[in-house]
């Protein structure tokens, strides 16, 4: 066998049949196993002739011994010797019956044959020694009859003559009774040979019908198979579609989940980039909402002891009449004392130097360089908003690539 070829197997256990094949290792499993159904159904009905031809399912797989899950529709690609277990018909079992009853009503034939040939040669006998019982009367009977014509005609005395009278008479009688006890003798072996051959007619109709009746039993219930056979036949079909139906569907959604999977990494990449983008939104807004705070602080304080915005920037003015300019303690302090009593409660050193101070680490600070520090991508998503008008958009971009040098596509 070359190494491009694989030897497959079809068995059917009871009896043990089996049909080999050699098949090239491309060819389809579907194709192979059909080809042994076909073989194995034909030496099946030959070898056992049963009621009606069967047809084998679909057999179980062995790959040098072991049981596989491989499917009839792959390739024998394996490179190894395969062997099909087909299941036993169901109806085996009554070709098996059908053929012992069938033994026995042979038996029971060649029985009653034996029976029969034996009953009717001791009648013969029986009959064949009444007719020599007859013959040898007849015989005595005429002797007889021939002596006495003899003695008449040679003169007998007439004392011998009334001697002798009685003795024909005496002799008819005898052989009256002699041939009829022969013909009764007849009679009852002829009746009795009757008898039996009656009561062995009776016996042997008995168990004829008997076997009949078991004979058209069998019938219904080879009928009762065939049909559930069929029906079982159907569903298998039917779950056959059932299953390539649910398959299908698996496959789709599989196919749905993979692209419900993918849009899921895709929003869950998204949804990370606007916590991102939220995230630092929000500490944005914080700190310039923290920075409206201490502006509303500020500007109420000019407002109510009328200072004027510039004195609270340090450094802002020259120092005065040769005076050098306010430092921050030194303001502090000043506004700190023309405060109310009520103000002076709510606002203390701590809260002047965090509403006046303006440097790298103060909350005024931190707004200051929030308000005037973005990233790329906030600009450009600022730029972007609907609530612009056209021409605000477009000042925008050029303004955007005036700064960045970078035209926007948007």
């Amino acid at each position: 066998m070359s190494s491009s070829a694989v030897q497959i197997t079809g068995v059917l256990v009871d009896p043990t049949l089996s049909c080999t094949r050699i098949v090239n290792r491309d060819a389809q499993t579907e194709e192979a196993v059909r080809t042994l159904v076909q073989q194995l159904t034909v030496k099946y009905n030959d070898e056992i002739q049963p009621l009606s031809p069967i047809e084998l399912t679909a057999p179980r797989i062995l790959i040098d011994g072991e049981y596989t899950n491989m499917a009839v529709g792959q390739p024998l690609s394996t490179g190894r010797n395969l062997t099909a277990l087909f299941i036993i018909p169901k109806t085996h079992s009554l070709v098996e019956a059908n053929k012992k009853q069938q033994a026995s009503l042979e038996d029971y034939r060649l029985r009653l044959e034996r029976r029969t040939t034996v009953a009717n040669a001791e009648w013969v006998i029986q009959a064949e020694d009444s007719k020599r019982a007859q013959q040898n009367t007849s015989k005595s009977s005429r002797r007889k009859k021939r002596k006495k014509a003899r003695l008449a005609e040679e003169g007998s005395a007439p004392v011998s003559e009334s001697v002798a009278a009685p003795i024909p008479e005496s002799v008819s009688m005898s052989e009256s009774i002699s041939a009829t006890m022969s013909e009764s003798a007849s009679a009852s072996v002829n009746i009795a040979v009757q008898m039996a051959m009656n009561t062995f007619s009776k016996q042997f109709t008995s168990e004829i019908d008997e076997l009949k009746v078991s004979r058209a039993q069998q019938a219904q219930e080879i009928w009762e198979l065939k049909d559930s056979n069929a029906t079982l036949t159907q569903e298998i079909w039917e779950l056959k579609d059932s299953n390539a139906t649910l398959t299908q569907e698996i496959r789709e959604l599989k196919d749905s989940n993979a692209t419900l999977s993918a849009n899921n990494a895709t929003l869950s990449t998204n949804n990370k980039s606007l916590t991102a983008t939220v995230q630092r939104h929000s500490t944005t807004l914080h700190a310039l909402h923290r920075r409206v705070v201490l502006d509303d602080a500020r500007d109420l304080i000019c407002k109510r002891y009328k200072y004027n915005i510039d004195d609270f920037r340090l450094g802002s003015q020259e120092s005065v009449e040769g005076k050098p300019a306010k430092t921050m303690p030194q303001l502090m302090t000043e506004v700190h004392s023309k405060l109310n009593n009520e103000d002076r409660c709510l606002l203390h050193l701590e809260a002047l130097m965090m509403i006046f101070g303006s440097g790298r680490f103060t909350i005024r600070g931190e707004g200051n360089f929030r308000a005037h520090s973005a990233s790329a991508e906030d600009l450009k998503s600022a730029i972007a908003q609907p609530n612009l008008t056209p021409s605000q958009v477009a000042s925008l971009k050029n303004i955007y690539a005036f700064t960045q040098h970078e035209t926007l596509s948007f």
